[in-house]
């Protein structure tokens, strides 16, 4: 799992972008500018037309990993 570090260039991406919630854009900016592979949010509607995949936590969970984060 990454967490994407956000800058200037990510903000004013963000600004320029076609979301109407300003977050949601950071966040989509954020995650396409890495390239990975999805986003986890509570409000998936808010990123309709995303060009990557949008999970709810409930939707995320169960395909990862048993051991996925554990240090054991």
């Amino acid at each position: 799992m990454k967490i994407c570090p956000v800058n200037r260039r990510i903000l004013q991406a963000a600004i320029l972008s076609n979301l109407n919630d300003f977050e949601d854009a950071v966040q989509l900016v954020c995650a396409t500018s890495l390239n990975l592979d999805a986003i986890v949010t509570r409000d998936s509607t808010d990123f309709a037309g995303s060009t990557i995949p949008i999970f709810s936590a409930g939707e995320l969970l169960p395909s990862l990993p048993e051991n996925e984060g554990n240090s054991d």
